[in-house]
């Protein structure tokens, strides 16, 4: 055989599959839906709550209201969910007068 031949002929390169020649952009993809596996619901409450299921109430419950008080009665849930949002109204009142007279 002569030694010259291999001038004349390439050598073979094997062929690679897909996932070998993309490697960083396989690594990337598994990395991303791990991630988005993981932390789906974080996902979904930060970025896509709002916009699926519109504006939420907020319903604030004072500490205060929570104490029990010597001489009475505990109030059920109810009253202190209606307390707040009186007290929450009355506040956004207070600051729409604030801000017409300013």
């Amino acid at each position: 055989m002569d030694p010259w031949s291999r001038r004349q002929q390439p050598f073979k390169v094997p062929k690679l599959r897909w996932y070998h020649r993309h490697f960083r952009l396989v690594w990337l993809a598994a990395v991303l839906g791990g991630t988005g596996v993981f932390m789906s619901r974080l996902i979904y409450e930060v970025f896509l709550r709002d916009y699926i299921e519109g504006p939420r109430p907020r319903i604030e419950i004072s500490l205060k209201q929570l104490v029990y008080k010597s001489g009475e009665e505990r109030k059920p849930w109810k009253e202190f969910l209606a307390e707040q949002q009186y007290l929450a109204e009355r506040r956004k009142e207070k600051q729409e007068k604030k801000s017409q007279s300013s």
